[in-house]
């Protein structure tokens, strides 16, 4: 069964001034917070003393001064009020996964589970109420099947010789029933409707029919019109003129209401950031500040949480350390795999390299791991004997490297290559987080674009031809993609008698030097990609004379002195055609000068 936890914060605007400056709201002193509204200022938060004097939120600025001329004013500040709330929802996660604010001055907690770490529901909310109270914070707390009865227990449930309300489990209508109607989370006009019909306290709605109850909505709603419209016009006996439309909302609203605090229909929740898959949560009555004894204590819940992923047939990608300081502050630690993993130790080796660096404060009192991302890992054979000599699996060495020059560079600093749908070379692969790309990405199953191999786009079988070797003329192989592609083709100028050789140039220039090519193996033509032009319209013709979309012949030579090189030739460059019209890929290739042989060097063989 659901158990919740509802805190109620009735001072927090004026508790969270007080905390980051104490001289804000001095004790003893009428103080009031105010902000724009109808009519002028209003105050939106009263001390106890301002309060002890009549003053009351909603009430103008001028009304209050003429009540009490010695209040203290100061402008309200909302947005501040609610970055600190969200961040108080954030702290609670000591006691709850799934967590969030609760309008202006509250937090609910799904505390499922969770009573026994601390001995027990009592246990657990004298816990809390008495950390909260201990940074200065007027609350109320409230324990219940549902949120809705947590939330109004919390805010109108009474204890004798404690701030915090305990409904037992499957008695939540009876803890219900002697509270006010207020306490369903209805509007100020339900509220008030109610009270004039009757119904003051929930358990009055228990066994009210709802057919029963949108009538007297209805009525009550009419005769109030009429009494309106008859006062603005000064006579009587109009009553029942009015329209009595709505009863059927307002009921429906207020048993909706009703439903959910009782657990009849779902109260939808939305937690405060996604929550994890499996968490593992330890708390100590004595803050941790030494970083030995809290990494002592986060490696034994490491081994833990690798235990239960085991259990479950799972691995952990991604993690979340969260340390819960003494001061009610907390912070967290976050961490990667590239492949999945449950092993303890290893989850705790990437957390420890961060760890060292996370601030502890006052000392931390509590600490969560989660498996924020798994992945289904069934048992894997870590290493296989054969004749006596083992052999580890380096697949998984070379993910845990990964995983710990990530934890040391970050995400973002450890980059592996992945293919790409293309048989263009510069289109055929992209960089991507090591981290993301996976066990599973294509680049790691087919060991990288070098091991891509380019097949003949249109230029039928073709030969390969050695310059000066008697091979030539036997059928060429196809050209093998280089593992060093330079990051932009350079142009080279073809010099000698037989500059339009079929095959490769004999002599060419490439960066001030003149190379003379002993061999050459190819061509191996590669077509452009004429379905990246649909839909670009009049961009695609305009991209007609983009050298960059040209159909190319790719060879691989040999030059004296044993330099390697993957070049290629525009086809049709010579007669001033530029290929199909293809919007520009990420390779800009420089023109070459008129009437010379458009040969450009593209990466380096080794």
């Amino acid at each position: 069964m659901k158990r919740f936890v509802s805190v109620w914060l009735p001072d927090w605007p004026l508790d969270r001034l007080r905390r980051r400056e104490p001289s804000a709201v001095p004790a003893g002193r009428p103080t009031a917070l105010v902000a724009a509204g109808r009519g002028g200022l209003v105050l939106t938060a009263v001390d106890r003393a301002a309060a002890a004097h009549g003053l009351r939120r909603g009430q103008t600025l001028a009304d209050a001064r003429a009540i009490l001329p010695t209040l203290r004013s100061r402008a309200a500040e909302p947005e501040a009020d609610a970055r600190a709330l969200a961040a108080l929802a954030a702290w609670c996660g000591r006691y709850g996964i799934e967590r969030n604010v609760e309008g202006s001055d509250g937090v609910w907690i799904d505390a499922t589970g969770v009573a026994h770490l601390f001995g027990g529901e009592a246990a657990l909310l004298r816990d809390l109420v008495g950390r909260l109270q201990g940074f200065g914070l007027s609350v109320r707390a409230a324990f219940a099947d549902t949120s809705g009865a947590a939330h109004g227990l919390a805010r109108y449930g009474t204890s004798a010789d404690r701030c915090w309300v305990i409904a037992p489990q499957g008695l939540t209508r009876e803890a219900l029933a002697p509270l006010p109607v207020e306490a369903l989370r209805l509007t100020e006009d339900s509220a008030r409707l109610l009270r004039r019909l009757g119904l003051k306290r929930i358990g009055a709605l228990y066994d009210l029919p709802r057919d029963s109850l949108a009538r007297r909505f209805s009525a009550s709603r009419s005769a109030a019109h009429g009494r309106r419209r008859a006062g603005r016009q000064g006579v009587s006996g109009a009553g029942g003129n009015g329209p009595g439309g709505g009863g059927d909302d307002l009921a429906a609203a207020v048993l909706g209401r009703l439903d959910e605090a009782l657990g009849r229909r779902a109260d939808p929740r939305r937690p405060q950031g996604a929550p994890p898959f499996l968490a593992v949560a330890r708390s100590w009555p004595d803050p941790l500040i030494s970083h030995e004894c809290l990494l002592g204590e986060v490696g034994d819940m490491c081994l833990d949480l690798g235990q239960r992923l085991e259990r479950l047939a799972l691995g952990a990608r991604w993690l979340r350390l969260v340390l819960y300081r003494a001061d009610g502050t907390r912070c967290e630690v976050r961490a990667g795999t590239s492949l999945a993993s449950r092993d303890g130790r290893h989850l705790l080796a990437l957390l420890a390299g961060r760890l060292a660096d996370a601030d502890v404060g006052h000392g931390i009192d509590g600490a969560v791991v989660e498996a924020v991302e798994v992945e289904a890992m069934g048992g894997g054979q870590e290493r296989f004997v054969a004749s006596g000599l083992p052999a580890e699996g380096s697949g998984e060495a070379l993910a845990r490297l990964i995983d710990r020059l990530a934890g040391r560079l970050g995400s973002a600093g450890v980059c592996r290559f992945v293919e790409v749908e293309s048989h263009c070379p510069e289109l055929a692969s992209r960089l991507v987080p090591a981290l993301k790309a996976g066990a599973g990405s294509s680049a790691s199953r087919s060991g990288g674009p070098g091991r891509v191999a380019l097949q003949a786009g249109v230029s039928g079988t073709g030969t390969s031809r050695a310059l000066g070797s008697p091979n030539a003329g036997q059928p060429r192989r196809a050209a093998i993609m280089p593992l060093l592609l330079l990051a932009r083709a350079e142009p080279v100028e073809v010099v000698g008698a037989d500059r339009c050789a079929d095959v490769a140039p004999a002599r060419f220039i490439w960066r001030r030097r003149t190379y003379d090519v002993v061999r050459a193996e190819g061509p191996a033509r590669i077509a452009p990609e004429w379905w990246r032009a649909i839909g670009y319209g009049e961009a695609g013709e305009a991209a007609r004379h983009d050298l960059s979309t040209s159909a190319r012949d790719y060879v691989r030579i040999e030059v004296e002195g044993g330099g390697r090189y993957w070049m290629f030739r525009l086809v049709g460059s010579r007669s001033g055609e530029a290929g199909a019209a293809l919007p520009p890929s990420s390779l800009a290739l420089p023109k070459p000068a008129e009437g010379g042989e458009c040969w450009f060097v593209h990466g380096l063989v080794p």
